[in-house]
């Protein structure tokens, strides 16, 4: 049962009238919850179009190429639109160039992570537009080596599930 339903139900109970710009509405008459049911039921379907219209929108967007998203550590925006730079931060991007060196040495993730433990590095985390250093974590080792945008590639829904990923 949706709250909306739920709503009319503790009306009904409390005697307490609903309006909108339409009119006054008595959740205990009949008519009155009937039309308050349509009208939520309406305000759902509404809710429904809007969303997938919004969806629709950012699908044709990324299939331009024109839908813009944060980028991972290692970028940042330039001035022109959609222009994407190295960080000016060599330490940065250092740190990104040590996890592809090392990965092709090593060979997995878990070998890079655990090697930048036993050596005691920080590795940089992008927070909006902040960098912080911490020990580096499995997942922000693997998300480097598996983002697309490190090879060059502009990429837009990487799986099935995850509708809005980049």
């Amino acid at each position: 049962m949706s709250t909306w339903y739920r709503l009319l139900e503790l009306c009904d109970i409390t005697d307490t009238l609903i309006g909108d710009n339409d009119g006054v509405y008595h959740p205990a008459l009949f008519n009155d919850r009937l039309l308050l049911g349509l009208k939520g039921t309406m305000s759902e379907a509404e809710l429904h179009i809007i969303r997938a219209r919004l969806d629709g929108g950012i699908r044709n967007k990324a299939a331009r190429g024109e839908l813009r998203r944060g980028l991972p550590v290692g970028f940042i925006g330039g001035q022109q639109d959609g222009e994407v730079l190295f960080h000016p931060d060599e330490a940065v991007t250092g740190a990104v160039r040590t996890v592809f060196n090392r990965f092709t040495e090593f060979g997995t993730a878990r070998k890079v992570w655990l090697w930048f433990r036993a050596e005691g590095l920080q590795f940089p985390l992008q927070r909006h537009k902040e960098i912080l250093w911490a020990p580096p974590t499995y997942t922000a080792i693997h998300h480097i080596l598996a983002n697309p945008i490190y090879a060059g590639a502009y990429v837009y829904g990487k799986t099935f599930a995850s509708k809005l990923a980049v």
